[in-house]
């Protein structure tokens, strides 16, 4: 019997979300026998348990992936990793209820932010927007939560603004149906300083309604999110979990909206993601290049 063990993250996060999709794909796809879903502390650890044999496949973030390749803070020395395939683009961004007098990124100065745990990916995608911005988190006062118990503060008024993981996400929707919220923007200019700083980001439109009191679409920082696997894990296993996501995706898509724009993804991942990630250490595992390559999304070479 074939068993998947999938580092995701903690129950109804967006990556436990798209551990439940993916693992009923590769179900249904009879690829494997059975997913086993493993509940972590998000990209850091998941990071871990695939360097040491305990994850077969995991969701991280792309510049998490680098960095961990790299052995690049807060990892201590290189992990034998290598993308198996994107997997969504999430949005990034902070929110205020809709009366807060807060209006934009920069109203956050001196405010008392949730942030994320100190091991949290959404932590780690903070600093690196504020170090290409080059600001310093002494700029805010830091709240270091997960973001469930940051959007009760947030409803509380213990904080007065939340770093919010991407969404469509439970956590996130449990709020939006409690109190009317608003984006607090980054500028343009400060978006391309951060894009230009860091290439594994995107931008991504969050649309005119998209949750009560979001009355206009806004433009943010998104982040490309992705599987990674062992170096060493086997060819044919690789191959056969990423042809079926790529064969996948428009299902994928109509199952579940935080899999949007999937197949496009896939499709344009050799022309940025692949080349960027593979300058950086972590380049497509030869079993997801094979299916990748199947395709027709890296050429025939």
């Amino acid at each position: 019997m074939t068993i998947i063990a999938l580092a995701t993250s903690d129950v109804e996060s967006p990556y436990h979300i798209q551990g439940l999709a993916l693992g009923a794909l590769w179900r249904e796809k009879r690829v494997v026998d059975d997913v086993m879903p493993l509940f972590t502390s998000g990209g850091f650890e998941n990071a871990r348990l695939l360097a040491r044999h305990r994850a077969d496949c995991g969701f991280l973030s792309s510049n998490w992936l680098a960095r961990a390749s790299m052995g690049a803070f807060p990892f201590d020395k290189p992990q034998p990793l290598m993308l198996m395939a994107p997997i969504n683009i999430g949005p990034l961004f902070f929110v205020a209820p809709a009366d807060s007098k807060l209006a934009s990124f920069a109203d956050l100065k001196g405010k008392r932010i949730g942030v994320g745990h100190h091991n949290s990916g959404m932590l780690q995608h903070l600093r690196t927007i504020f170090d290409a911005l080059g600001l310093s988190l002494d700029a805010i006062q830091p709240v270091y939560v997960h973001s469930n118990e940051g959007n009760r503060m947030l409803l509380d008024g213990e904080i007065h603004a939340q770093f919010e993981p991407p969404f469509p996400n439970p956590h996130f929707d449990g709020l939006a149906g409690q109190i009317p919220l608003k984006v607090l923007s980054l500028s343009e200019e400060e978006r391309r300083a951060v894009i230009d700083r860091i290439p594994l980001y995107a931008e991504v439109p969050i649309p005119k309604g998209a949750f009560p009191g979001h009355e206009r679409e806004s433009i943010e920082i998104a982040v490309i999110n992705v599987v990674a696997v062992h170096a060493q894990e086997q060819e044919e296993t690789v191959f056969r979990l990423t042809r079926t996501i790529i064969d996948g995706a428009k299902e994928l898509e109509r199952r579940n909206p935080i899999f949007r724009g999937l197949d496009g993804l896939l499709k344009n991942a050799g022309k940025k993601l692949v080349p960027v990630l593979d300058l950086l250490g972590a380049p497509l595992h030869p079993g997801a290049a094979r299916a990748f390559r199947a395709a027709g999304y890296l050429g025939q070479g």
